[in-house]
């Protein structure tokens, strides 16, 4: 039986910021891929019921994300992840934005900052994220939204991708 990888969730209301640990049993290079490639992340990054579709994907500095979430029960989201920084299999930077179906950023909804740092130990490869947020009420509504459940279920979908990755 396959040991469930490690998963560490903290908000930290001071900093305006949550940090997850989580493992993969994965080599980097295949983590790195599921996060930056259109076709993989299509297959992972949706919580149940959603699915994600890329709309456009430029992974670079400066470059974009361009995503729809597709639900039949809960109807369409939109988001745009802007990449600032990158070090091939080491991290990226990027901010990600809500967006209403004409693609524009949604007023006075929070914009997450991230920062996933990635590792490689014997196999296992672990992610480390950094989510911020301008304001504490920003982190408070992601929270009550359901973060921790949203990301939750994409890295078990990330770990089935994986699992099939590894098996080709």
């Amino acid at each position: 039986m396959r040991k469930e990888p490690s998963f560490d969730f903290k908000v930290d209301k001071e900093k305006q910021t949550i940090f997850i640990e989580r493992q993969f049993d994965a080599a980097l290079e295949w983590v790195w891929k599921a996060w930056t490639n259109p076709a993989l992340l299509d297959q992972w990054f949706g919580p149940k019921p959603f699915k994600a579709k890329t709309l456009s994907m430029d992974f670079r500095e400066g470059g974009f994300w361009l995503y729809t979430l597709i639900s039949e029960e809960y109807g369409n989201q939109w988001g745009r992840t802007d990449y600032h920084k990158i070090e091939k299999h080491r991290f990226f930077t990027a901010s990600d934005s809500f967006l209403d179906e004409n693609l524009s950023t949604i007023p006075d909804y929070p914009v997450s900052f991230w920062k996933i740092e990635f590792s490689e130990e014997g196999g296992i490869t672990t992610i480390y994220v950094t989510t911020t947020y301008k304001t504490v009420d920003d982190l408070e509504k992601m929270v009550k939204w359901g973060y921790m459940d949203g990301f939750t279920a994409v890295m078990k979908n990330l770990d089935e991708l994986l699992e099939i990755l590894k098996s080709r």
